[in-house]
């Protein structure tokens, strides 16, 4: 599947929030997050949007429409690859590249929970920056004609983070988001109204998309019932992923718990070992293995740089990422790629590359 509806939607979702109104109007930073999330207002409006990506050329500007009426939506986003076109409901998501003359159909709860549940993508985002930002009230500006509480989360100096700044314009009388700006690293995104009404009405036919008879479909969800997904032991890993795999044999402070290989063909036949560790009954950290391609490159440099930091493992470059709700290691080294994820928050990289020049091959 092409990255473009996965990776805009997890941004333009954060933006289209849905926000219920209030009759006291005490807009404290806290007050504007806390009711924000916890609306159940199912609105109906009719949005125009325009998004820009720098540092992502292929998303540089983007236009979107947006009909929405209670548990149905539709977006339809022009890209500089074409359009794309995405209906949810609360019982499946479909998705149109016109471009590639493809639609992805889903009935996972999970897809349709991204789609269709921005508050949770902004609470995601919140929960991130909680420890990390500090939040201020700029004051009040009117974003597509309406009023709007102007927010600020400004990252603390020293502090480490997958997020960097972020403004919000939140409506005052549906907590709608109607503008944010995000920075991470060297790539800053801004998502907007140009112009929304909540007096908007719909015909059901709005959420039919018109498909081409020669459109390809790919049910989603059959994907994930072809993938195979087992447990296996120690023995079993040279036959499955080769004999010069690496691991972590067991020492004194962690043993192997666990060990799960994933099986899929898209585009190709992936596949993965996660090795789980633990310390005395506890989860200490996670080992995964993909076998590589010849198009696999291991980017450090990328836009997340207040987070990810360049360094090296085994004599091997290596990407590090820091940041109080995730912890990771990752490298190339002969045919794989491996990542660690820290779980302990006691477990530090210091010891993780230590810890690392022991690996061993399975045979």
């Amino acid at each position: 599947m092409a990255i473009y509806p996965k990776l805009f939607f997890t941004f333009t979702l954060i933006c289209i929030v849905l926000m219920t109104g209030c009759s006291k109007q005490v807009f404290s930073p806290e007050n504007v997050i806390t009711k924000a999330l916890d609306t159940d207002e199912d609105l109906t409006y009719y949005g125009e949007l325009s998004a820009s990506f720098e540092g992502l050329e292929e998303l540089d500007d983007v236009s979107m429409k947006e009909w929405r009426d209670g548990t149905m939506s539709r977006v339809e986003m022009n890209t500089p690859d074409g359009l794309i076109d995405v209906v949810t409901s609360d019982e499946n998501v479909l998705i149109y590249e016109e471009s590639e003359q493809k639609a992805y159909y889903s009935e996972d709860e999970a897809l349709q929970e991204l789609y269709m549940d921005p508050r949770k993508q902004l609470d995601m985002v919140l929960d991130a920056v909680k420890d990390t930002h500090d939040t201020q009230n700029i004051g009040e500006e009117d974003i597509a004609g309406r009023p709007a509480v102007h927010l600020k989360l400004t990252k603390r100096d020293g502090e480490k983070s997958l997020f960097g700044d972020q403004e919000l314009w939140v409506d005052k009388e549906h907590w709608l988001v109607l503008k944010m700006i995000s920075n991470s690293g060297n790539m800053r995104n801004e998502a907007y109204y140009e112009s929304i009404d909540f007096n908007a009405t719909h015909h059901s036919s709005v959420f039919d998309l018109d498909l081409p008879e020669d459109v390809e479909m790919t049910n989603l969800d059959e994907l994930n019932e072809d993938m195979i997904d087992k447990e296996i032991n120690l023995e079993e890993v040279p036959d499955k992923f080769g004999p010069d795999v690496l691991y972590f044999v067991d020492n004194d402070v962690f043993e192997l718990d666990s060990i799960n290989f994933a099986e899929m063909e898209v585009e190709g036949n992936y596949q993965e070992l996660t090795f789980e560790y633990k310390e005395v009954g506890n989860p200490l950290f996670t080992f995964t293995v993909i076998k590589s391609t010849d198009d696999d490159t291991l980017e450090t440099d990328g836009n997340l740089d207040e987070a990810i930091e360049n360094d090296t493992i085994r004599g091997k470059e290596a990407a590090i990422t820091d940041a109080i709700n995730f912890r990771s290691i990752s490298w190339s080294e002969g045919d794989y790629q491996y990542s660690i994820m820290l779980i302990d928050p006691d477990l530090t990289k210091k010891q993780m590359k230590k810890w690392a020049n022991d690996m061993k091959t399975i045979n």
